[in-house]
């Protein structure tokens, strides 16, 4: 399992960056080198806040020791999202269409005002896979899978994630 913490500033103001991450997020994901497409499939209140579920198809090149175990089809997994405006924060999680017991991801975003036209990003989360039970993974070999799987979907989070609050700036006319 890998545990990260992110912290960026977004040349925006927060109301703006929240917003626009929460509303306008298909499009964010959708300008994603490694996302093919991002669909809302749930909007609704719940409890104070707002569940979104986000259906995302990825697109990457599968590294050579996972492609007898995983094809482009099982790239497809659910963001169920809680945003809470009083908090100014979104808890969230992963579910993965295909081996959804063996995956693990969530954590939480919150949006902390620097200055007026700042915002801080801050985001625990963390990865966690486990390739054994996965049909064709020999059982001496599922823990290295498994560790090499959780570094590979890290070493893309961090790109994504930067990408995203440029293109947020962009969008508040900061570039």
């Amino acid at each position: 399992m890998i545990k990260y913490r992110y912290n960026r500033v977004v040349h925006a103001p927060r109301d703006f960056v929240f917003i626009t991450m929460r509303d306008k997020q298909t499009e964010l994901n959708e300008m994603l080198p490694n996302v093919s497409t991002c669909s809302i499939v749930e909007d609704r209140p719940c409890e104070g806040s707002r569940r979104i579920v986000a259906e995302v198809a990825g697109k990457s090149d599968i590294p050579f020791f996972l492609k007898p175990f995983l094809n482009p089809r099982q790239l497809v997994w659910h963001s169920i999202q809680t945003w809470d405006e009083d908090e100014w924060s979104c808890d969230y999680r992963i579910e993965t269409a295909y081996f959804r017991d063996n995956v693990e991801v969530r954590g939480k975003w919150w949006f902390k005002e620097r200055t007026s036209d700042k915002t801080n990003i801050y985001i625990d989360s963390m990865i966690g896979i486990d390739a054994g039970g996965i049909p064709g993974v020999p059982d001496q070999l599922a823990r290295g899978i498994s560790t090499l799987a959780e570094q590979i979907l890290h070493k893309m989070t961090l790109p994504n994630l930067n990408r995203i609050c440029a293109i947020v700036e962009e969008m508040n006319g900061c570039h």
